[in-house]
């Protein structure tokens, strides 16, 4: 018996270390696909987002003129002048969140700006002074 397990334990180890590399190299090559095999994106595993509706609003009285600046659906800043209140504009974002700003200045004798993000009161300023500007922020809508 002796005799037997002094010739037999190097083929023993052999078959041994073969299963053992088979199954590693078997496990790596799912995770480093080799030449020709495309890698999966995984982005393409993570769930659509739903769109999000941010709307804009500067309130105050009628015939106020004045500028206004916000962020678009793509977080860059746009400008326009407004001749009458109450003004609003809406935005839709395909991304999972938004950084909703909005800034006016008018010459009335007071203004307010308000952010409603899917429906929902996110914040609401009013400043009352001549000429005086406004701004409304949310950075997680």
């Amino acid at each position: 018996m002796l005799t037997l397990i002094k010739r037999a334990w190097v083929p023993l180890v052999v078959i041994v270390a073969v299963i053992v590399g088979g199954v590693a190299v078997d496990r790596l090559s799912s995770v480093f696909p080799g030449p020709g095999v495309p890698k999966p994106d995984p982005r393409d595993a993570t769930p659509p987002y739903a769109a999000k509706t941010a709307v804009y609003e500067i309130l105050g009285p009628p015939g106020t003129t004045g500028v206004v600046n916000w962020m678009d659906a793509d977080a860059q800043p746009q400008k326009a002048n407004f001749t009458t209140l109450p003004w609003s504009q809406t935005i839709v974002a395909e991304m999972p969140g938004i950084f909703a700003y909005v800034v006016a200045q008018g010459d009335s004798p007071y203004i307010g700006c308000r952010i409603t993000v899917d429906g929902k009161l996110v914040d609401q300023q009013q400043v009352d002074a001549r000429d005086a500007q406004v701004s409304c922020l949310d950075k997680s809508a």
